[in-house]
């Protein structure tokens, strides 16, 4: 059977519960192999199984498929991306979203954030560009989370591929002032889309600009936290750095991160509440390590 079949979520939900006479344990659905690296250090191995769902669409289809089997003693994590801004959520028994708008807003959110950037800038420098560097990241980030919003809200279709490309990324953000310039980045967007995009420019600024002047939405909810590594990235390699911060590229930063995040920091988010409270309701069923 090759790979694509067996990702498939009827396959992955099949498996599930073939195997269930088996393998009592709870079962932990995740979107990815990232994910499972963070959540792997929290739970108790011989009474959670992790499966890996490959995506979010992939994550809700093999849980609804659970629910249609009655298959008993699993849950779901997904990143809430814009459900809370869209004041919408999928509404499944036993799938539960991040606080933030990813999990990788929820690891920045912790004490792993100054742990990092201590490791890896020179103080007297992260002083000096910035009294609160997580916040002033975030806020730097908001031109482009919104553009990722409205053109998924607006159906603008643009590409944003080439932002998962650190040398393209860059050419998004002022290596001085890691500023996001609106107008550069509106251009830059429309360059890599291409033929595909069926709008102009004038129509995304304006839907843009009335946004970012009301200032209403909260940058965790609305800011991609790979957006917000690689800005930080930049920033260590040309404004804040010491010497071995500015050899880091975003992925090694980004795997820096998932490692030290630590659970004490995961049991102060509301996801670990409602963990908790779905195991006291889906006895003997566990997920995290006493």
């Amino acid at each position: 059977m090759n790979a694509t079949i067996l990702r498939k979520p009827s396959s992955i939900a099949t498996s599930i519960q073939m195997k269930r006479d088996q393998d009592k344990r709870a079962i932990l659905l995740l979107e990815g192999t990232t994910d499972e690296r963070v959540f792997d250090e929290f739970i108790d191995s011989t009474k959670t199984k992790i499966v890996i769902t490959y995506g979010k669409n992939n994550l809700i289809d093999v849980a609804r498929l659970l629910i249609d089997y009655s298959f008993k003693g699993f849950l779901g994590i997904i990143d809430a991306d814009y459900y809370y801004l869209d004041g919408e959520e999928p509404g499944i028994e036993n799938l539960f979203l991040t606080d933030h708008h990813d999990l990788e807003n929820l690891i920045l959110s912790s004490s792993s954030f100054m742990k990092i950037v201590n490791e890896f800038g020179i103080t007297s420098k992260v002083s000096k560009f910035s009294s609160d560097l997580r916040k002033d990241l975030f806020i730097r980030a908001r031109p482009l989370g919104y553009l990722r919003w409205i053109s998924v809200k607006d159906n603008f279709e643009i590409n944003f591929n080439k932002c998962d490309i650190e040398i393209e990324f860059e050419k998004l953000v002022d290596k001085e002032t890691l500023d996001m310039d609106l107008d550069n980045l509106i251009a830059q967007l429309i360059e890599w889309s291409g033929d595909s995009l069926h709008v102009d420019k004038e129509a995304i600024k304006s839907r843009i600009v009335p946004l970012i002047e009301e200032n209403s939405i909260d940058p965790l909810l609305l800011c991609q936290g790979s957006d917000i590594i690689k800005i930080l990235t930049i920033g260590l390699i040309y404004v804040f750095g010491n010497k071995r911060g500015k050899t880091l590229n975003a992925n090694v930063l980004d795997g820096m991160f998932r490692v030290s995040y630590k659970f004490k920091d995961f049991k102060k988010t509301k996801l670990f509440e409602q963990i908790l409270s779905w195991e006291k309701t889906n006895s003997p069923y566990v997920i995290f390590q006493n």
